[in-house]
């Protein structure tokens, strides 16, 4: 028997790998220096990333749940890795159509393959934990840029220096500056367009010569407050012999085929070492047995200190689509995802805004919501096993209304950092809390292929919550009015997630079933049921199978008390024959409670 936290260890290994997406952003500005593509192009490499993440989760849950978690996680190794190499070789010969295909179309596929894949194996290794155990792996793809990031940054770094034959530590002080005072320059030329001739040389000479009283009055008026100490950096650094060579090749041929060189090689190495780690972590997941439970819940459940709370059903992903249930998950998740976003794509922006914080100030509280990202995927899932997934979500709306109503009028610093740290847990907690809700409502027999099809939402959130966001405060010039539309979304969540809470209720109180059987002679037919069968359907009209006791006791006019399996769900079972008044069967009754 494999060991569940070693299984747990090895999805959080494919998570961690293919959260390394959320680092993109420290290759959009080698990218630009290097090919001199628009920004815009190279945004579209993540955005195809994502998308195909969540189309192909929902395409692909089914193979997932029929070929298992071993042979699905080397897929998506392999297209993760496989994308990232060919990622490498569109940054080795500047083409940015190959870079789209590798990283954004092929890469993409693996990381929708890769973010199911361990979900369902996880919730049946840990019965007694899933929301933990979801949360745990979950966390892991929140927490992988933390370590894809400065990975990157030290290969593309360290390959490009060993090009132009300069310490490591020099070219990064050098690419720093340099990026540093293109944007001075671009915010220069925003502030007034008669500057669009003043060029990076001529910037350069006003700081060397400590002219930075005539650059700050050039800048806007935030971002002159801030500048300072960069122009004070940036003076060290042009005066600094040991960067001479640096600047000497700055606007050169060679400086961008280095930095392309560094690119590549980053790709290069993640491409192999995130295949490597994906086939081992996949090479020894595998799903434990049918009805298995731990040692110390199997002891508790024996000696009657603990109850088994069982699925409300056992559903195929194609019958759950048809059911009201499904569609209460997704709307949820459409608005959680569309204004989660919407509220990270805000954040630094609203923070400058609302209680006055500098550029750099407000670039430091967005790399700390990265963090209660990742912190809410594990605690709001680990605290869903005891405050229940549907109360979870209802806590997440609820709030949300208020926070998202009253953020844009905060005016102290530590309170809006609170909010807004909150706001992102509750993010990050809805994508860790929904396997395991799903497990709850529809069991765990396609979990996988029902989670890939709920993620549908993501891409469309994707797009839905930034564009809204841009649209609005277009039209309107502010962040307050988006955050209250957001906050009056947030009231429709909430009521969709009253419903569901509603419906579990109701479908527990059914899972005491009733049946009534009419007798054609041969066979006893569900003519009156409140059982389901497994796709879903009414069972009325099925027959009780011949081959089980109850049969032969009701066929002898015996009441039969036992145990069975019933369309693929467990019940303590109690039947008793129906007779006319001359003493003819004609039916029986049959009462059901599921275990």
């Amino acid at each position: 028997m494999k060991n569940r936290w070693l299984i747990a260890a090895s999805a959080v290994g494919i998570h961690i790998s293919i959260g390394s997406v959320y680092a993109w952003s420290v290759f959009n500005l080698p990218l630009e220096n290097a090919f001199g593509w628009a920004k815009s192009d190279v945004s579209i490499t993540f955005s195809l990333a994502i998308f195909f993440l969540g189309m192909s989760a929902a395409v692909m849950g089914r193979f997932v749940e029929r070929n298992g978690p071993r042979k699905s996680g080397m897929v998506a190794a392999v297209f993760w890795g496989s994308g990232l190499l060919v990622a490498s070789l569109g940054a080795k010969l500047g083409v940015i159509e190959i870079l789209w295909l590798g990283y954004g179309v092929l890469g993409g596929i693996g990381l929708g393959i890769g973010y199911i894949t361990p979900v369902s194996t996880l919730v049946k290794w840990f019965p007694d934990r899933r929301g933990m155990a979801t949360g745990l792996a979950i966390m892991g793809f929140g927490f992988g840029a933390a370590i894809g990031g400065p990975v990157y940054n030290y290969i593309m770094s360290e390959v490009a220096a060993s090009k132009l034959g300069m310490a490591e530590a020099d070219f990064r002080a050098g690419i720093s500056n340099l990026s540093s005072s293109r944007n001075l320059l671009k915010a220069i030329h925003l502030k007034d367009e008669a500057t669009a001739g003043y060029g990076i040389d001529q910037l350069f000479d006003a700081v060397r010569a400590g002219r930075n009283e005539e650059v700050l009055g050039m800048l806007p008026a935030k971002l002159a407050q801030d500048a300072e100490p960069t122009l004070v950096e940036l003076n060290a650094a042009l005066t600094n012999s040991a960067l001479a060579p640096f600047w000497e090749i700055k606007d050169s041929p060679k400086l961008r085929s280095a930095v392309a060189s560094g690119i590549s090689a980053a790709f290069l190495f993640a491409g192999l070492a995130y295949l490597v780690i994906m086939f081992g972590a996949a090479s020894y997941i595998a799903r434990p047995p049918q009805g298995w439970m731990p040692a110390s819940m199997k002891a508790a459940v024996d000696a009657g200190e603990k109850k088994v709370i069982p699925d409300l059903t056992q559903m195929a992903a194609n019958a759950a689509i048809r059911r009201a249930p499904f569609y209460g998950l997704w709307v949820m998740m459409f608005i959680n995802i569309s204004c989660g976003i919407g509220i990270i794509y805000t954040a630094s922006p609203l923070a400058q805004e609302s209680i006055g914080l500098t550029p750099a100030q407000a670039a430091g509280v967005v790399g700390l919501m990265s963090i209660f990202n990742g912190l809410g995927r594990l605690g709001w899932a680990s605290f869903s096993d005891y405050l229940g997934r549907a109360n979870t979500y209802t806590l997440f709306f609820a709030v949300q209304i208020v926070a998202f109503w009253f953020l844009p009028s905060i005016t102290s610093i530590v309170m809006f950092q609170v909010v807004l740290y909150m706001i992102l847990t509750f993010y990050g907690g809805g994508f860790a809390t929904l396997p395991a809700y799903i497990g709850d409502l529809f069991g765990t027999k396609e979990l996988g292929a029902i989670h890939g099809y709920v993620l549908s939402s993501w891409p469309m959130a994707g797009v839905f919550g930034p564009q809204i966001v841009a649209r609005l405060y277009q039209a309107t010039g502010s962040y307050e009015t988006v955050l209250h539309i957001f906050s009056g979304v947030f009231v429709v969540a909430l009521a969709v997630s009253i419903m569901m809470t509603i419906y579990v209720i109701n479908a527990r109180n059914r899972m005491r079933t009733v049946t009534i059987f009419g007798f054609n002679g041969q066979d006893f037919i569900r003519v009156q049921t409140t059982l389901l069968t497994s796709e879903g359907k009414s069972a009325v009209n099925t027959t009780l199978d011949r081959g089980h006791p109850s049969y032969q006791a009701l066929m002898q006019k015996r009441s039969y008390v036992g145990e069975a399996t019933i369309f693929g769900r467990n019940y303590q079972t109690h039947y008793a024959p129906l007779t006319t008044e001359a003493g003819e069967l004609n039916g029986a009754i049959f009462v059901g409670n599921q275990k």
